[in-house]
């Protein structure tokens, strides 16, 4: 079981409402009082595994017209003849770490044969400056969501949404350091929105 204290008292943790990354644990140095891997008696929100469950791990798997074409490096018999269409990922990296937007043939085939199984190529995603800055310039915005159902429900819930902005190549503020107008916020409509 888990507590905390507060004034003085022991407060049993009956739920926790995390969304731990462990790459972000590792390269911050964070220790946490207990592992993620222990049998906790916590119900999780949501669940530790969900990261890997839900990771570029899973893209491969899926095939839809809305999810950019995915391929574990370790399936393909021949690298692509346009490496420009795509771009490299490591499956298991946080924040683009090791992300390689612009691979050449070379980048590709330097992956070594037993790690091709943790590398993916996945289909480009051209993001549209879109918006326009009080500066005048185009930003690029990806709108994230997150949904959860309920125990009674059969139906998902929309809880949030995150609205990221590039000026960049990749989305995230650590590949943007130099750029205005890149970061997080939320996206807010009114009931009368145009495709609500």
């Amino acid at each position: 079981r888990l507590f905390r204290r507060r004034e003085g008292r022991r407060i049993p943790v009956r739920r926790i409402y995390q969304r731990v990354v462990p790459d972000e644990l590792e390269q911050s140095d964070i220790r946490m009082p207990f592992r993620l891997g222990e049998d906790l008696e916590v119900e999780w929100a949501p669940h530790p595994a969900w990261f890997f469950l839900w990771s570029k791990n899973s893209l491969p798997r899926l095939d839809h017209w809305a999810i950019p074409e995915t391929r574990l490096l370790s399936d393909l018999d021949e690298f692509p003849d346009e490496p420009e269409r795509w771009v490299l990922k490591p499956l298991y990296s946080f924040a683009g770490s090791g992300v390689n937007v612009d691979p050449t043939r070379a980048d590709i085939e330097a992956v070594p044969e037993a790690d091709r199984t943790q590398w993916v190529l996945q289909e480009k995603v051209h993001y549209a400056p879109a918006l326009e800055s009080v500066e005048g310039f185009g930003v690029k915005a990806e709108v994230r969501c997150m949904f959860a159902r309920p125990d009674d429900q059969t139906e998902m819930t929309l809880l949030m949404n995150l609205v990221r902005f590039s000026r960049g190549k990749m989305m995230g503020v650590d590949h943007n350091k130099d750029l205005s107008w890149t970061g997080a916020s939320v996206g807010l409509w009114t009931p009368d929105a145009p495709g609500r």
